[in-house]
């Protein structure tokens, strides 16, 4: 058994709920916990924090934070950052099956945050804590609707698709759940904190969503006029593409002539009929 399977087989198995403060649940499942990017976190979890301004229900909290039994165990969503000899690199952020908790692999998030703003010359500058600060409102998505997320690593071209599945939806509605938050706070002046976060992490999408358009021109420039399949359609059936779901982030929260062509650009050429190439490699999700 791979240790993928393994890992979803112990979160569906022994679950994650917790009726004590002080219950560890990724000692429950017999994962190791890092200390390693702790202050990553806690910046992030206060910038989502502050985006949920008014809402009294969920606040986010280091699993190393939270240790008073008193403190009521439904108003935080613990964070635990595993360690990357835990679990496979593919899950740097997850909600675990039957768990109010988020978990981080903190050096896989890094990597993946640096591919997409630093990995070629010129992009745009992106505040990691803003996009891993929207990454944990997705997860809260996930908890809120009760789905964890799962994710799905494309192997071959033949996972190349434009198929609506459930796992797509629930990842959509994760998405469209912190968008829904950002739109709130940015239009919240009474919370001037969540005011201030909500602009500094619309700026941080925005140019995520050029970076990924820089990467996607620049190492697959034949690949974008040709619109082809490995770049525009969903590597396998658990993730929309990734590049798709930025735009369109943009589009929302920016409600500018621009973005919206950015977005409707790359839904066209999405869905331009194409042969499949085999020699055609699926890009990350």
């Amino acid at each position: 058994m791979n240790s993928r399977i393994l890992l979803f087989a112990l979160l569906s198995l022994a679950g994650c709920t917790a009726d004590k403060a002080s219950e560890n649940s990724a000692e429950r499942l017999g994962l190791q916990e890092t200390t390693y990017g702790r202050q990553l976190i806690e910046d992030s979890a206060a910038k989502a924090n502050n985006i949920l301004g008014f809402r009294d229900t969920h606040r986010f909290v280091g699993s190393w934070q939270l240790t008073s039994p008193s403190e009521s165990k439904t108003e935080f969503v613990q964070v635990y950052l595993i360690s990357p000899e835990s679990v496979s690199a593919v899950y740097s952020i997850m909600v675990p099956n039957n768990c109010g908790c988020v978990f981080i692999q903190p050096k896989a998030l890094e990597a993946w945050i640096a591919r997409y703003s630093i990995s070629v010359p010129h992009m745009l500058s992106v505040t990691p804590s803003d996009i891993v600060a929207f990454m944990l409102l997705h997860e809260l998505g996930h908890v809120e609707h009760s789905d964890p997320g799962e994710f799905e690593a494309a192997k071959d071209p033949n996972s190349l698709n434009l198929d609506e599945t459930e796992q797509k939806t629930r990842e959509e509605q994760a998405d469209n759940f912190a968008l829904d938050l950002l739109t709130a706070a940015s239009t919240d002046m009474d919370s001037l904190d969540g005011w201030l976060e909500a602009q500094s992490m619309q700026l941080a999408l925005a140019n995520l969503s050029w970076n990924l358009s820089a990467i996607r021109l620049l190492d697959n420039f034949g690949a974008s006029v040709l619109c082809s399949r490995a770049v525009f359609q969903d590597a396998g059936y658990s993730h929309p593409n990734f590049e798709l779901r930025m735009l369109y982030a943009n589009d929302r929260l920016t409600k500018s002539p621009e973005s919206h062509q950015l977005f409707a650009s790359f839904e066209a050429c999405r869905a331009k009929p194409q042969p499949l190439n085999l020699l055609e490699v699926p890009s990350e999700p």
